[in-house]
């Protein structure tokens, strides 16, 4: 009996719970550990049938297991050279759940325009947030640019700073207040087209959901992007834009604004 443990942060579980069926494939009995929110996140999902998700453990429950170990470290420990396929979350159940939310944003839309969920922050108490985050109103120019865009931030803890900038915009609708959960951002994210965000969470679950993303990468990427290559082999609908210089937004964002474009 093998617990896994969750560790850093939700990209990093959406990405490598991939890994957690081929652990039981090879005859393990499975339970991944973590924080209530991303344990309700994977119950949507009907690839786990063998995984059993806890996210409150006591003392003597560790008495059971034989194995622990991290989620980041099943791709050493199972040394399989072909990545498996991303997560897959139920689209329909999910909707369904959040069916008030999903209609309340649907009177949002409008017809036959593109609706595209954005970020350019992560978490502020990660150690390179710095680095990844762009100034709002660098990353404006995107709204800025293409007005026949619809644009949803999808993301919380939103600056007052930052919401008198998106207010300057009618293409943009801050979806900060309807977002409570990491499910309210699985249906959200759903309904979008595209996704254009800085190398966060919500990269992953635009890329785990096969949802076509502009991923906007800092020179001093994180190990798991390569240094040169514009696609990834852990999502195929995901799309890299490289930094070419430390720090360096401008040419990113014009590169994507282009792209939104065409």
């Amino acid at each position: 009996h093998v617990l896994v443990y969750f560790e850093q942060g939700i990209g990093d579980y959406i990405m490598f719970s991939r890994y957690l069926n081929m652990l039981s494939d090879q005859g393990f009995k499975v339970t991944a550990f973590g924080q209530k929110d991303v344990v309700e996140m994977f119950n949507n999902s009907n690839q786990f049938k063998k995984i059993k998700f806890e996210s409150t453990l006591y003392p003597d429950d560790f008495k059971k297991f034989n194995y622990k170990t991290f989620i980041q470290d099943l791709p050493f420990l199972l040394m399989d050279k072909d990545i498996p396929e991303p997560t897959k979350f139920d689209k329909k159940v999910i909707i369904k759940k959040k069916k008030v939310l999903v209609e309340n944003l649907k009177k949002k839309f409008k017809k036959n325009t593109k609706k595209i969920g954005v970020s350019w922050k992560g978490n502020k108490r990660h150690i390179y947030d710095k680095l990844r985050r762009i100034d709002i109103e660098q990353f404006s120019e995107i709204f800025r640019k293409n007005k026949d865009i619809q644009f949803f931030v999808i993301d919380r803890d939103i600056s007052p700073h930052e919401r008198k900038v998106l207010s300057k915009f009618s293409n943009v609708t801050n979806c900060e207040d309807i977002i409570n959960s990491w499910e309210d951002t699985l249906a959200i994210c759903f309904l979008m087209d595209e996704m254009v965000c800085v190398d966060t969470s919500l990269g992953h679950i635009a890329g785990t959901l096969g949802i076509p993303t502009s991923l906007l990468i800092a020179t001093n990427n994180d190990w798991r992007w390569g240094v040169s290559k514009e696609k990834t082999e852990w999502y195929k609908s995901v799309t890299l834009y490289r930094q070419k210089a430390f720090l360096e937004w401008s040419p990113v964002l014009k590169r994507v604004i282009n792209y939104l474009k065409n």
